[in-house]
């Protein structure tokens, strides 16, 4: 099997986790580990021991530093998957993705008579003389694959999981080479406060602050599987009409935005445009939500509704509009919703600690692991790519508050 063993560890001193790797069979050793730690709370001696015990268990490693699983930020947690070195290929990216844009939000909309931003400071949808194939293109790589990733036949390669820094879009369009494989990544946590570097990776021991890390196999075909909590649709079934770069421009030939504020109005969703509302525009696909975007700023005159990714869906595209319910944060903790599965890497866009800042802090314990089960969480969200009909689905990423993805080995 391409994933020997899963597991999600919760502790709250690092010898927890040397005992608890210390009893993992030997022969994990010789194979590859894959993991996801997140210690947001631990001191500098503490990380530098959970590191020391993580990449030393196994020569062949990937990892990184991401989100806090449990409402007690006290508690570490750590997710592990042992890959088979036979079927599996680890790689290192430093493709470069795009620069992230400086984008609008609701209440913060350029008038009539404010002068242009200055260049190099763009503000997504709201200059006119933008040329978005360049905006959206700009700093992207081309098409070529990390060295390690060059040898293999571009049909072998079955299923793709990756750790990266905020811009990934350079590996995610290399990766289009592999057209029968789910590729889903991990927008790592930033860790400014906790290292002080942007990004935490690991790979065999090296540790980098930018690009991404990962594994690509080449035996046993993947699934793919996407759930989003929390959303209430507000408008019924449009089709988008025009769009371009990140701009959703017509929906049924209409204004988008317009459409938004009148749904918002009749639904009653949330207090209108304020600032901690948040709205998706969702893909169906066979009557079932597919993929879904965060609205992060729009036009009501020139009817432009900016989305937080760099293409909008296509035009064709059938959509609603969502408003996420404050009351359906998904609060319950992300390992516990999570069903065992063996050979699944699971991924979770999930609020940073600070939404658990009032959670009971202190020691929680002994060690307690969830078997058959590898969550990871980042509040940076994550970045899926699906096989559809042996073609490669446009990657994207999703932010949405507890938006989960997973891809099994089957």
């Amino acid at each position: 099997m391409t994933i020997i063993h899963a597991s999600t560890a919760l502790f709250s001193r690092p010898e927890h986790l040397s005992r608890y790797l210390s009893r993992l069979p030997k022969i994990y050793r010789e194979n590859i580990l894959f993991f996801a730690l997140a210690a947001n709370a631990s001191s500098e001696s503490e990380l530098s021991a959970l590191l020391a015990d993580l990449t030393s268990f196994a020569p062949l490693n990937v990892g990184c530093l991401s989100g806090v699983l449990s409402q007690k930020p006290a508690l570490v947690s750590c997710s592990f998957a042992v890959f088979d070195k036979s079927t599996s290929t680890i790689f290192r990216s430093t493709i470069p993705g795009r620069a992230e844009p400086q984008v609008g939000r609701w209440h913060a909309f350029r008038k009539k008579g404010e002068p242009t931003p200055p260049p190099g400071s763009y503000s997504v949808g709201l200059n006119e003389d933008i040329n978005w194939e360049d905006v959206w293109k700009r700093d992207v790589g081309g098409n070529e694959l990390p060295d390690a990733l060059k040898e293999l036949r571009p049909e072998s390669v079955t299923g793709v999981a990756y750790l990266s820094d905020s811009s990934p879009e350079g590996l995610s369009n290399a990766l289009n080479d592999f057209p029968s494989a789910n590729k889903l990544g991990l927008i790592a946590s930033s860790t400014p406060f906790l290292t002080g570097r942007p990004f935490t990776l690991f790979r065999n021991g090296e540790i980098h602050s930018d690009g991404a890390v990962g594994i690509a196999t080449t035996k046993h075909s993947t699934a793919s599987n996407v759930e989003f909590h929390g959303l209430r649709a507000i408008t019924d079934v449009h089709q988008i009409t025009r769009s371009d770069g990140n701009l959703v421009q017509e929906l049924d030939g209409s204004n988008p935005t317009g459409l938004l504020l009148n749904a918002i109005r009749k639904s009653g969703a949330g207090n209108g445009l304020a600032q901690d509302e948040e709205y998706f525009l969702g893909v169906l696909r066979n009557d079932r939500l597919w993929q879904v975007y965060r609205i992060m700023s729009g036009d009501p005159s020139r009817g432009t509704m900016s989305l937080e990714s760099g293409v909008a869906p296509p035009v064709g595209a059938s959509v609603k509009l969502y408003h996420l319910q404050k009351d359906s944060r998904a609060d319950e903790n992300p390992v516990a919703l999570s069903s065992p599965s063996p050979r699944a890497i699971t991924l979770l866009s999930k609020p940073d600690s600070q939404d658990n800042a009032a959670a009971k802090t202190g020691d929680d314990g002994e060690l307690d692991v969830r078997e058959d089960t590898f969550v990871a969480a980042s509040e940076n969200g994550w970045i899926l790519s699906r096989s559809v009909g042996n073609s490669p689905e446009e990657a994207w990423r999703c932010t949405l508050r507890h938006g989960k993805a997973s891809v099994q080995w089957v």
